[in-house]
């Protein structure tokens, strides 16, 4: 019996994990866009026509319409059908690699196992959407949006909350590092409406700081310490693939005396800059899983 139950609950989770994608592609395009991301109804970005109950079922629309909108006949983005795919398999891959199903099968009562197990499950959707939507719409925009950084330090200081409130921590030390967490993003924040700052790099390594403390204070030091230096490295060695790649694409057109000239310019403009958040967000999940994962091993 508890077999079909664990079944029915994984594929609950990955349907949940679906209309949650779903979610995540509608917020992708429209964040960056300024558009309200809850009271304005679904509707097609080509002819604006507003979308139908059937036509906002995950992966089935998609595939019953042809990967077409039903009114203007453009090609829908496959990006999005992806998305939704992916959230649905990760949901499933966090649900059982933090051993969350002992909520379906051990629910005789609201002990201290189970309010963990809860709140773990109540939390995921909403870590994750943070660490998904800052990724993409900084690769979408090669920059990171201002309100997922508000919704990022609203959800660390709820989740800090939860985990004194539930006793889910026994280090004393936690509320000392919180505060200074928090002082640390305080402190970015001021530097950030300085009016004197005029660099646009300086600016979005600021923001991608923010990111790192708001991490910091979901996962901690154990995994995110790790974290950014192997961000670091794939970052550093992006950039200088990408660099060379570009310039030596441009020297066929250009005199070899102008190769040094292009150098310059393209570290001053950073025009190829390489998205970082991205790239911190996969290193982060990953380890985090890993980690997780030889916890329940050991």
């Amino acid at each position: 019996m508890e077999i079909y139950v664990m079944i029915l609950v994984n594929v609950a989770i990955f349907i949940i994990g679906l209309f949650f994608g779903s979610f995540y592609t509608l917020a992708r395009y429209r964040i960056p866009r300024k558009i309200d991301i809850v009271r304005k109804p679904s509707f097609c970005p080509e002819c604006n026509n507003k979308l139908g109950a059937l036509e906002q079922i995950p992966v089935l629309s998609y595939l019953i319409m042809g990967g077409k909108c039903l009114h203007c006949k453009k090609k829908i983005d496959v990006k999005y059908l992806f998305t939704e795919i992916f959230t649905g398999i990760m949901f499933l891959v966090i649900y059982n690699v933090f051993n969350l199903g002992v909520v379906a099968l051990n629910l005789s009562g609201f002990g201290m196992v189970n309010m963990i197990s809860i709140l773990s499950i109540l939390a995921i959707p909403f870590v994750y959407s943070f660490m998904y939507l800052t990724g993409v719409i900084d690769k979408d925009s090669k920059g990171i949006d201002k309100s997922m950084l508000a919704y990022g330090v609203a959800l660390t200081a709820v989740i800090t909350a939860v985990r004194y409130i539930f006793e889910l921590t026994k280090n004393n030390d936690m509320m000392l590092y919180s505060i200074i967490y928090y002082c640390i993003l305080i402190l970015i924040t001021i530097f950030q409406m300085n009016k004197y700052r005029k660099s646009k790099e300086i600016s979005y390594i600021a923001d991608v700081m923010s990111v790192v403390i708001i991490l910091m204070m979901i996962f901690g030091p154990i995994v995110m310490i790790p974290s950014v230096i192997i961000t670091f490295i794939i970052f550093i060695m992006t950039e200088v693939i990408t660099t060379n790649n570009i310039i030596m694409k441009k020297l066929e057109n250009r005199k070899k005396k102008e190769l040094n000239k292009e150098k310059e310019e393209h570290k001053l403009k950073w025009k190829t800059f390489t998205p970082i958040t991205p790239i911190l967000m996969i290193v982060t999940g990953t380890i985090y899983l890993l980690y997780t994962s030889l916890m329940y091993l050991s």
